[in-house]
Order: structure tokens, then sequence, then C-alpha cells
């Protein structure tokens, strides 16, 4: 099998990178995921291995199902569409939903979620938690049930590593955070999706052995499968344009000096900002092509039931997901009322 794999790498650097991930994948689903699955059948479920993670991560696990507890929820993204949110959030207020942000939270929660006194209850922030280290302990400081999802990288970058470009702050212990932490953080491992064969490529995606790495070529593909794991009744995403649309503004609120905190290499002139529109867009490709298998992955290996999952960007790069209008999407979402009574 590794041979085989061998082979087809050799002629990958002359490939479309989008036509190669999708290619890759597809291969990975047809010879290890029902074989895995069969294997997993055979053993009676004995359960998943979670090792790889921090301690007791099946209970986190059980922690986060009890956050979202069986709730849609709507995660908010950075794109320019989410100014419309802005606008109408206040028709949501009531609604029992449960929001999960990434990486520049703040923001958001400060423009729109504010306005119906809501906060994030989960936060993916994984690029360069350094950068905000600030606004990620007053997230875990509060009085809430509330959950960061990081992976162990972000808090200890490589040198040199793009992903993850960010020192911790001097005199930052990650130990001691850790341990005062502890019931509030779930972690995963991120994987490059061009490692070799003989690095784990065709392992370390959600597996029984590795039942939370992921391809870390796309944030949103990560959360979103966690948003699956975590049991949720149905996904709603604001934001997820993958490029620009229809607004002169690439990002929601990029003046705003909280954004431009967490993103300051974005924020270098009319160049920079095209750069990382092509960044953006070729992000929004790798999603498209690794998504559909992700989803079906998590559907299989936690044995869920699948859910509706909306796109609120009708214009959006992002094509796996069901797409509807702000006036359709609302109108699911008031439908989870909280009763007055």
């Amino acid at each position: 099998m590794k041979k085989i794999a061998k082979k087809f790498l050799r002629i990958l650097p002359i490939l479309p990178i989008e036509w190669m991930v999708e290619k890759i994948l597809k291969f990975y689903h047809i010879f290890y995921i029902e074989k895995e699955l069969d294997m997993f059948d055979r053993k009676q479920r004995v359960g998943m291995n979670f090792r790889h993670y921090l301690p007791d991560t099946k209970e986190r696990i059980e922690r986060l199902r009890g956050v979202i507890n069986k709730r849609p929820v709507a995660i908010i993204l950075q794109g320019a569409s989410a100014r419309e949110l802005e606008a109408r959030i206040t028709e949501l207020d009531g609604c029992d939903i449960c929001y999960l942000g990434l990486n520049a939270f703040r923001v958001v929660e400060k423009h729109i979620l504010q306005k119906i006194n809501r906060n994030f209850s989960l936060v993916m922030c994984a690029a360069a938690p350094g950068r905000q280290m600030n606004d990620v302990v007053d997230f875990l400081e509060r009085q809430e049930d509330n959950v960061l999802f990081s992976e162990w990288d972000s808090f200890h970058p490589p040198e040199g590593d793009p992903l993850h470009p960010q020192k911790m702050p001097q005199g930052f212990d990650f130990d001691e955070f850790i341990n005062k932490y502890d019931k509030k953080l779930l972690f995963f491992s991120g994987t490059p999706a061009n490692l070799l064969v003989r690095s784990g490529l065709f392992l370390r995606v959600p597996s029984i052995k590795y039942p939370l790495h992921f391809p870390e070529e796309n944030s949103l593909s990560i959360l979103l499968s966690l948003a699956l794991i975590g049991g949720a009744s149905r996904v709603v995403i604001f934001g997820a344009d993958g490029g620009r649309t229809n607004t002169r503004e690439l990002y929601f609120r990029q003046s705003d000096p909280g954004y431009q905190q967490f993103y300051p290499y974005r924020y270098v002139g009319q160049s920079g900002e095209h750069s990382m529109e092509q960044r953006i867009m070729s992000d929004a490709r790798w999603f498209n092509a690794m998504m559909p298998l992700l989803i079906e992955r998590v559907y299989k290996l936690y044995e869920l039931k699948p859910i509706d999952i909306i796109n609120c960007s009708p214009q959006s790069h992002y094509t796996p997901l069901r797409k509807l209008t702000y006036d359709e999407t609302f109108a699911l979402l008031k439908s989870f009322k909280r009763d007055a009574g």
C-alpha cells in the first residue's frame, strides 16, 4: 500500500494542490476508512485511543457535549458578510443557541454578541494564541461553562513554523496554564496534509488511533468537525466567505484594533491584503476538497446521525455546505426561542 502511495506522491509537485488534496483524501478513504471501521466493529467498539492528547480527553469531549447540550450551534467567522449578522443579531435574542468562535473572537463578541448579552461558549484558538493571551485568559476566567479548543504546538511553536508564528509572552508558564484551566481545555493535533506517507499521512486524520487529528490547512474544517463531535443539533456558519464577496472589506470589522493586533502581518498595504485574499481563497479550496470526506468520517467514527449544516453566506466560496440567506437562516433559528415561562 505504501509503495503505491509513494509512487503517487512523486508526481504531486507537478499537480494542482487542490487536486492533490482531493485525490489523496479519496485514496485514504477507499483504502483505510472502511477497513478501519470494519476492524472497529469486530473489536465490539472497545473505544478510541485518546492518549495523544490531554489526559482524560474522552471526559473532556463529554463536557463539551454538556456545554452544547444538543442545541443548534452558530459558528461566527470574520468574513465581511458577518456585517449583516451585526445588524440583525437582536432578532436572535432569546434563542437557545450555542455560539462558537475562532481566533480573533473578541472582535465578534464586542460588535455582535454583546448586543444580546451573549458570549462564545467555545473558542478555537490555534493560530497564534500568544498574540491574544490576555483575551484567552479573560475567556477562561469567566464564570461560565465554556471550552478553549487548541493544540499543543500552538503553545510550543517550532522555530520558523509559518502556521504557528507567534511565540508565547515572556514569563508564560504552560504547565501552570494547563493546571489552572484544566477543566476548560480540549486539545487536538493538526497534521500538515503534505506529509510523506512514512510520516503518517494516511493515519493522522480522525481515526480510531487518532480521533482528534485533523488536517490543519483550514481552521473552519476543524471547528465544524468539533461542533459535530460535540453533538450539535444543527450548525449554522456566519461570515464564512472564503474570499471577497460583494463588499469592499475583506474581513468583518477589519479596522478594529483588536483584529489588527491578532493579524498585524495582514495590514501591510494593498499588496498585503491581496496576498491574504489569495491565501483565504486557497484555504477555501482546501475546505471544498476535504470537508465532505471529513464530515462523513466524523459521522461514522463517532456514530453520529447527519445533521443540517448551513452556510449563511449565499455568495460564499465555500461550496460543500447548503447556502441560505439571512432571512431563511433566521427563520430556522427563531424556532429555538427559549420558553418565556
